[in-house]
């Protein structure tokens, strides 16, 4: 098996020109193995009898026309959303050694216990949860099409014939960016680790992108090879809290909502999406004031509302804002419908490649995680934004 290949999962297929799109039904996305196909790289010999399933998948994604790489492991963006779960600030990329205690040499040694082994910590991903679209198997430059303009209706008398209108169009473009990350894991550490370093790894560096997209679609500026985000998208609505900021108010939260439905936009119902510190400010805030009542962020079971909307918090969302005299302390709340955000994937997924020759005369292997995407939103009235938001209690 030279290949073990992506594949388009079950989320908004594109239109190809070639071959029959590939699919993988749910069984197969439950146990597809990242890691068994990852070992399988490094180690063909011992690893070889337990990438069946990788390895069918690999040939059906070849036979569809699905793109492929030699010597990497295409991991399906389904699969990628199944595996990453908590998430968290990146730390700078970093050569492992196992003579360095912070680049690797904690994993080095009798008293480490595998099973109580701490990852790193991730922000929580908003973006996705909250419902944003994902179009995968993409080839080549993407355009969605939008209709900007519709029919006129109009009142005839008897006998009488409505004037003709004409249907407008245009289209929002999806043109590929790379985000990628690397590490270098030293011949030793790779022999003396108790822990299974390839495994914990790639979850690290599928974690980081994972972050990477999910904070492009929040406040990415469209330029340095990046995404352009909700925050920084022509078309949304804005909500202005004072000269200076303002803390968040039940009427600011109204606007927020009602943004899109005064603009034109009555098409689902949206979630709010902003950081901790403003999820803090909400939660000891009374829906109406001077009454003890319910706050306006509040917790059902798992699941966090926002006067009565799906809620979200994770420090993705800029709180060093300025407005006026308010120097680097306002924070940001977002609302949308988030399925008119639109994830574009090309390959599939993210690529996984296992460099054993770059750094071969020090027995060095380099992992290489690679995925190309972009980010548009197809109906900007969908999202109001709230930038001036202050979270004292002064």
């Amino acid at each position: 098996m030279a290949t073990i290949a992506t594949c388009k999962g079950k989320d908004m297929s594109s239109n190809r020109s070639h071959g029959t799109p590939f699919q993988m039904d749910t069984s197969e996305v439950m146990r597809f193995s990242i890691d068994n196909a990852l070992r399988y790289l490094v180690d063909p010999a011992t690893y070889g009898e337990k990438v069946g399933l990788e390895n069918e998948i690999a040939h059906r994604a070849l036979k569809s026309g699905g793109a492929t790489q030699e010597g990497g492991v295409f991991i399906p963006w389904s699969v990628l959303a199944r595996d990453v779960r908590k998430m968290g600030l990146a730390p700078q990329r970093r050569d492992l050694v196992a003579g360095t205690p912070t680049a690797g040499g904690h994993l080095v040694g009798t008293d480490v216990v595998a099973s109580g082994f701490v990852e790193a910590l991730y922000p929580l991903t908003a973006v996705l949860s909250a419902g944003a679209t994902t179009m995968t198997d993409l080839v080549g430059n993407t355009a969605v099409p939008r209709m900007i303009g519709g029919s006129t209706v109009y009142w005839v008398a008897e006998s009488g014939a409505p004037t003709e209108s004409q249907a407008a169009f245009d289209q929002v473009p999806l043109t590929p960016k790379t985000v990628g990350a690397y590490m270098d894991v030293s011949r030793r550490l790779l022999l003396q680790s108790s822990v299974d370093v390839l495994a914990t790894i790639k979850r690290d560096m599928l974690s980081q992108i994972a972050v990477a997209v999910d904070e492009q679609a929040i406040i990415g500026t469209g330029t340095d090879n990046k995404p352009r985000g909700v925050l920084n998208t022509t078309g949304i609505g804005a909500i202005v809290g004072g000269a200076n900021g303002a803390e968040p108010t039940l009427q600011h939260l109204i606007d927020l909502e009602n943004y899109s439905q005064s603009a034109g936009y009555e098409r689902g119902v949206g979630a709010f999406i902003t950081s901790p510190k403003v999820r803090g400010k909400l939660q000891r805030t009374q829906r109406f004031s001077s009454t003890n009542g319910e706050a306006l962020w509040q917790a059902v079971g798992k699941v966090d509302y926002c006067n009565g909307r799906p809620a979200y918090a994770t420090t993705l969302v800029p709180d060093n804002l300025t407005k006026g005299s308010s120097t680097g302390v306002c924070s940001a709340i977002l609302y949308g419908v988030w399925d008119e955000l639109v994830i574009g994937v090309w390959g599939g997924g993210v690529t996984i490649l296992v460099d054993p020759y770059t750094g071969s005369t020090a027995g060095t292997v380099r992992l290489v995680a690679l995925l190309d995407m972009d980010i548009a939103i197809r109906n900007p009235v969908a999202f109001a934004v709230m930038t001036d938001v202050l979270t004292s209690d002064s």
